[in-house]
């Protein structure tokens, strides 16, 4: 990835995978929770109903149609994961809200001095030990084996800036896309099926819409 990106860009995270493994389970238990049925619907849109990623137009109606219920499933997702079991060395099994209400109570709220020891050692905090025994969890790609065992860090952290695309339509526009689409099809279902039909008649009626203002 380096040899292909360039050196310090952040690129490849180096090191070990221990103290990555929490948050790569974190990532895979997202994606699977509901990160992956938005991604393949994604892919249909642009396979089969006009969806072109590159244009900034496009991607501002996507935003429009779905970004509202990409986050409520979000905030859905979250509240679970908050919910579920983990396993910690030497401890019960607790949650991610058990573990921050006991926090709390024991090392106070952010923002106060924490009491108490700090841990013996910084290396295997946030390690997860439940996670380390699966297999091929820290296994690197063959292809990136050559690399060696580096135990560096890049000299600073990439930034990705992510500025939403200026609306193509007026405020009349828009207001007249969501009533002619609200009429003919549910925007509020979770039905994926449903949602798909939603870009289809919105694409529609925006593309109509663009056609006439470049008329």
């Amino acid at each position: 990835m380096e040899e292909k990106m360039g050196p310090d860009r952040g690129s490849y995270i180096w090191g070990r995978s221990v103290h990555n493994s929490r948050i790569e389970r974190l990532w895979y238990d997202m994606t699977e929770g509901f990160g992956r049925k938005w991604k393949e619907f994604f892919y249909t849109l642009e396979d089969c109903h006009g969806l072109e990623p590159s244009d900034p137009s496009h991607v501002w109606l996507l935003h429009l149609l779905f970004l509202p219920t990409i986050n409520e499933d979000a905030l859905a997702w979250a509240e679970t994961w908050n919910s579920h079991k983990i396993q910690l060395e030497g401890e019960r099994r607790s949650s991610p809200q058990q573990l921050f209400t006991r926090s709390s109570l024991l090392d106070g709220v952010h923002g106060l001095p924490p009491q108490g020891e700090e841990p013996e050692d910084f290396s295997l905090y946030g390690v997860d030990w439940e996670a380390m025994e699966g297999l091929g969890l820290t296994d690197h790609p063959e292809d990136t084996a050559e690399l060696g065992d580096r135990q560096d860090r890049p000299e600073w952290m990439n930034e990705v800036v992510c500025e939403p695309p200026d609306c193509p339509l007026t405020d009349e526009q828009v207001k007249g896309l969501g009533d002619e689409l609200a009429a003919v099809v549910d925007t509020r279902s979770r039905d994926m099926d449903v949602r798909r039909a939603v870009w289809i008649k919105a694409f529609g009626i925006f593309s109509q819409m663009i056609q006439e203002a470049e008329d």
